[in-house]
């Protein structure tokens, strides 16, 4: 019943909850300095994008919190939710990443995105973390 989670799962829950505490943090500065006109943020009309990269950033620190602390008790349902999050966190990054970036840190940030969130869903499919998220009893 009290099974303990891998190690992996452990260093991925971990580095989940500290990016969902980056993205809270970037998505909170990078909105307000933008729609300051704060001129280090390079981001241009329409002023719609700014709530679209906030309101994704908020979404995606809530369901980090949820996974990290999920991924530690190996609670069934969020196996499912943390490849659902990495798939959202490319996306994500990817958007945000052309809004922000001229074209050659664009495909450096968006080519970096994809891959941790492919590595990171490609852990989640072995056999040792399958078992413990979809096999784990919890009360």
């Amino acid at each position: 019943m009290g099974k303990n989670p891998p190690l992996g799962v452990i260093i991925v829950a971990v580095l989940t909850l500290l990016g969902a505490m980056g993205d809270f943090y970037f998505s909170i500065v990078w909105v307000a300095l933008s729609a300051s006109g704060h001129p280090g943020t390079y981001v241009g009309p329409p002023p719609i994008s700014w709530w679209i990269v906030l309101c994704n950033s908020l979404l995606l620190s809530i369901i980090s919190v949820v996974a990290s602390i999920g991924m530690l008790k190996g609670i069934r349902y969020v196996w499912h939710l943390s490849i659902i999050l990495w798939v959202f966190s490319a996306i994500h990054y990817c958007y945000a990443a052309s809004l922000i970036f001229r074209r050659e840190n664009l495909m450096i940030t968006a080519g970096s995105a994809i891959l941790v969130n492919s590595v990171l869903i490609l852990y989640f499919q072995s056999r040792q973390v399958k078992d413990y998220f979809l096999k784990h009893l919890t009360s």
